[in-house]
């Protein structure tokens, strides 16, 4: 018995040379952003300030340890509850 929906649907229209091309194209445009900033890490090494090229990177290893408060809280306190989590709570 083959999934009914839009799920199902979506599924069965992808292929894999789709969901490949999908695949590099993420990569490409990541390699862009990991070339970008290898090459101002580089500057900054060779104009002997790794001290920038460290404090950046500290930033961004703080940044990334510290739990993302209040976006996640926020999206489902505004967000509807299902019908039928609604309709449970009428009774």
């Amino acid at each position: 018995v083959a999934p009914e929906g839009k799920l199902a649907e979506q599924a069965r229209r992808w292929t894999s040379a789709e969901l490949a091309a999908t695949y590099g194209r993420i990569l490409i445009y990541g390699s862009l952003l990991n070339m970008s900033t290898r090459a101002l890490s580089q500057f900054f090494y060779g104009m002997h300030r790794a001290g920038v090229v460290m404090v950046a990177a500290l930033a961004v290893a703080l940044h990334q340890s510290l739990p993302q408060r209040g976006s996640a809280t926020r999206a489902q306190a505004q967000a509807p509850a299902p019908p039928a989590v609604a309709a449970r709570s009428m009774r």
